[in-house]
């Protein structure tokens, strides 16, 4: 990831989120792929700022998460 002193970047998108979540994820767990049943994470300050914006965007949709499941599912 990049410098947070940058110029701003273009929203992630949700493959992209998913994509960073998982990086994030495998800083978990051990080389067998085990999840660790505690870790401390180092973050970068682009890494802070892309939960915080991950967070948002979350925050955006919940009220319309039902209109979004039947607009995904076709239900």
């Amino acid at each position: 990831m990049s410098d947070a002193s940058a110029a701003p970047r273009a929203p992630m998108s949700i493959g992209q989120q998913a994509d960073f979540l998982e990086y994030l994820i495998g800083r978990t767990t051990t080389l067998h792929r085990t999840v660790a049943a505690e870790t401390i994470l180092s973050l970068t300050a682009d890494e802070v700022a892309d939960l915080e914006a991950l967070a948002a965007r979350l925050r955006r949709l919940a009220p319309h998460e039902a209109d979004i499941r039947r607009m995904v599912t076709g239900r």
